[in-house]
């Protein structure tokens, strides 16, 4: 099925998916772990379809990030 995996936390951060039209797909939480895995599922438990898909780290500090992603099966 895969996963990607978001590596290199620091304290709780959401990172947030979406699809390339902006719809969101899923929001992850890594509880305090330094990575959090993303099983290309969206919010329903469905196979997200192959694709470029966005993502927004935000941080309790107040820092963020974005990124994209390609998910090709």
């Amino acid at each position: 099925m895969g996963a990607t995996t978001f590596t290199n936390l620091n304290g709780e951060v959401e990172v947030r998916i979406y699809s390339i039209i902006g719809r969101h797909v899923i929001t992850l939480r890594n509880q305090g772990a330094a990575e959090v895995a993303w099983n290309l599922l969206n919010e329903q438990g469905h196979p997200v379809a192959s694709g470029v898909y966005f993502w927004l780290a935000m941080g309790a500090n107040g820092k963020s990030k974005v990124g994209r992603i390609a998910v090709i099966r």
